[in-house]
């Protein structure tokens, strides 16, 4: 019997614990009337990266380059349902920069970002 209660508070455990879907490794396009961009979400060294691929906002302009690598997050993780970069602490508004990222369907992220207390509301879209 005790082998029985242990195996179900194993499974119950395993099951709380939240983790990023990983549907979402892929490339996603930005369109908003301030900047167009490219970003590329990645499992590298175990974390959640958001790689910058491309940005432009008709005054920086950006590609990727290998040795001067630009990331929107570093470490992405759930937490009540909703995707932050663990590295910033994106739960509190504060001068640094945060994401919060919801999944709305397979081919649709939802962001908000915060930079010196500002929020920016996007649309993410699956690059095709």
């Amino acid at each position: 019997m005790n082998k029985w209660i242990t195996i179900i508070i194993c499974v119950a455990c395993i099951s709380c614990h939240e983790t990023v879907d990983k549907l979402i490794l892929d490339d996603w396009i930005v369109k908003t009337r301030f900047y167009q961009a490219t970003y590329q979400i990645i499992e590298q060294e175990g974390k959640i990266v958001g790689r910058i691929l491309n940005y432009d906002d008709g005054t920086t302009q950006y590609s990727w380059d290998n040795e001067h690598p630009k990331y929107i997050f570093q470490n992405l993780k759930a937490k009540d349902g909703k995707l932050i970069d663990a590295v910033s602490g994106a739960t509190t508004k504060t001068d640094k920069y945060q994401i919060e990222i919801q999944i709305k369907d397979k081919d649709t992220l939802h962001t908000i970002s915060s930079f010196h207390n500002h929020s920016i509301s996007e649309q993410w879209i699956r690059k095709k």
